[in-house]
């Protein structure tokens, strides 16, 4: 070990190496907190000592998606993936600006892409399918589905919950029922709302209103908040229908 750190000092190689994760590394952590700029500046710094440092590409992209700069994101990205082909990580976000910016075909190939050589990350699979999705091939959308199914748990009820919105599309909604009634009793709260939808356009209010609540109530300032409290508005002015626990 002693000889190794002499060799390392004479050299001075491998502290810059070290210097260089160190710079990355500190950028992915101020990115993990949404501190940008302070990772971009750590980014910058290890591109400036190694121009090939194909994680600060990869970290720049990622910045600049968060900002909506799509061009530049997808540069980053474009330099990344040189250093990088066949990356999972960096066709995944480079999948995602493509859908951002409303190349759907382009996404779908790039997302399927990057979840074939992602060796089952739910995560990749899901965005290829709401990628396929966009672009029209539902087909390949649902075959994602399955894929991410595979990991089970949260990832296994949102690929239902999606499931069921083809379903209800396609007007299967008795099978959309039963992909979602397990995943709204586990508590997942995207499933009870696409439950209530269900159960509302079926004029089952109080069904309706119960699943509305419980995803409030699972989720209260989450992504399904604003349309459970929506829903639960329009029933409150539902002919016929009085809501639990209030008086006529």
């Amino acid at each position: 070990m002693h000889i190794l750190m002499a060799l390392l000092i004479a050299s001075g190689d491998g502290f810059d190496r070290l210097e260089l994760q160190l710079r990355w590394e500190t950028g992915d952590a101020y990115l993990g907190t949404g501190m940008l700029e302070q990772a971009e500046g750590e980014y910058r710094a290890a591109l400036e000592m190694d121009d090939r440092c194909a994680e600060a590409w990869l970290g720049l992209g990622r910045i600049y998606s968060r900002r909506e700069a799509w061009d530049a994101s997808e540069n980053y990205l474009t330099r990344y993936l040189e250093l990088r082909p066949g990356d999972c990580a960096g066709l995944s976000e480079l999948a995602a600006v493509m859908l951002r910016t409303s190349r759907p075909s382009e996404a779908a190939l790039t997302a399927t892409a990057a979840a074939e050589a992602s060796s089952g990350d739910p995560g990749a699979w899901l965005l290829a399918a709401e990628a396929c999705l966009a672009s029209g091939d539902t087909a390949q959308s649902v075959r994602s589905l399955n894929m991410a199914s595979l990991a089970g748990g949260e990832a296994a009820m949102e690929s239902a919950t999606r499931m069921a919105a083809i379903d209800i599309a396609r007007g299967s909604e008795d099978e959309a029922r039963r992909l979602l009634e397990p995943c709204a009793a586990a508590g997942y709260a995207p499933a009870c709302l696409r439950l209530a939808e269900l159960y509302l356009s079926w004029g089952d209010y109080l069904r309706a209103f119960e699943q509305a609540s419980a995803c409030l109530r699972l989720d209260p300032s989450g992504e399904c908040s604003d349309q459970a409290s929506l829903l639960l508005d329009s029933l409150s002015s539902a002919e016929g229908f009085m809501p639990p626990g209030e008086d006529i």
